[in-house]
């Protein structure tokens, strides 16, 4: 067992102010491993009373009762070990990241609600390269299993934790007010919307009806448009590791070109050479490609056809001897 001068534990602020900035962030950096282990510890125990109705033996009702009895714990904390440890219990990767100290609680707690087998790889990466609040953002911004941008499925929304401490008086009006608008809206209402219905009177400084509601909707909605085009960096840098991983398909990438066959820009690019007599080259392919994109914008053709790129060709050739001399020597072809 250590002694109380080995163990960090024991180790008072004048102690650590002896020693060396690097000695006490390493201290640091221990102290915050050994809370996010300890916390799954918990959570697993709190798993494992519930199973084994471990609970019974102490007189309490549940794992959670018995979490705040016998161990002193806030409801909110309990129920938050035991969601994370279950959570964890098909995340092999990011279990290993947590039993090891690799990961921040704070980080982990956010990102086992949306990850999956198939992207936990992908969330540890990000993990190590951003910060929790940013984490937050894009577990905001991520439906169950998919990455940061994909469509939620019309169920689920994306929806925020407010965390506000009550006094007694405060939370008496609070279930008092959800009573009154259960009553008139003849049935029950939750905290949420009792706070959404004050808040909508308050901006409008009149008694909410559904007019005034709905116009406080939009207002709010236009201010979340506006937070969501802040927030598309951050969201588009963490789509760019996604595709980097595999996650995503690579948007530049045409997929329509099988393996040993030439893309329509590459198909056309060689039409255009053979007509002029010259070589392909990488920027007559280049240039060809953004020629066929800007037609297909526009409706005139299908830039995906082989076919059809093969009939484009000759035009953009006819199209360029009409507007360059006859002999045409070198091998850059710019279309206008």
């Amino acid at each position: 067992m250590k002694s109380n001068i080995t163990n960090p534990a024991y180790f008072r602020l004048d102690m650590l102010l002896t020693l060396g900035v690097s000695q006490v962030h390493e201290f640091a950096r221990r102290a915050t491993a050994t809370l996010t282990t300890y916390r799954l510890i918990l959570g697993r125990c709190l798993l494992a009373m519930r199973e084994s109705k471990g609970f019974k033996k102490f007189g309490c009702s549940s794992e959670i009762h018995y979490a705040t009895v016998k161990l002193g714990m806030n409801k909110r904390a309990a129920r938050e070990c035991r969601r994370v440890a279950r959570s964890l219990l098909s995340l092999p990767k990011l279990t290993w990241a947590a039993e090891n100290g690799l990961i921040d609680w704070s980080m982990l707690r956010e990102i086992v609600r949306k990850a999956v087998v198939e992207t936990e790889g992908y969330w540890l990466k990000l993990a190590k390269e951003l910060d929790c609040d940013q984490i937050e953002r894009l577990v905001s911004q991520t439906p169950k299993g998919g990455v940061p941008g994909d469509v939620f499925e019309e169920p689920e929304q994306p929806t925020s934790e407010l965390r506000c401490k009550l006094s007694e008086e405060v939370l008496a009006m609070l279930d008092h007010a959800r009573r009154l608008h259960s009553v008139e809206q003849g049935e029950a209402v939750t905290t949420a919307q009792v706070l959404e219905f004050a808040l909508v009177s308050y901006i409008t400084n009149q008694p909410l009806d559904q007019e005034s509601l709905e116009k406080v909707r939009q207002e709010m909605d236009k201010d979340l448009q506006a937070e969501r085009a802040r927030a598309i960096p951050l969201v588009a840098a963490a789509r760019e590791v996604a595709v980097e991983m595999g996650l995503l398909a690579d948007p530049d990438v045409d997929e329509t070109t099988l393996p040993g066959q030439n893309s329509p820009a590459e198909d056309c690019a060689e039409v255009l050479a053979q007509a002029l007599g010259t070589e392909p080259s990488l920027e007559v392919v280049q240039e060809t490609k953004e020629a066929l994109a800007q037609n297909t914008r526009r409706g005139h053709f299908d830039a995906t056809s082989l076919e059809l790129s093969r009939v484009v060709g000759p035009v953009l050739v006819e199209t360029l001897q009409r507007r360059r001399p006859p002999a045409i020597s070198n091998k850059r072809i710019c279309f206008n």
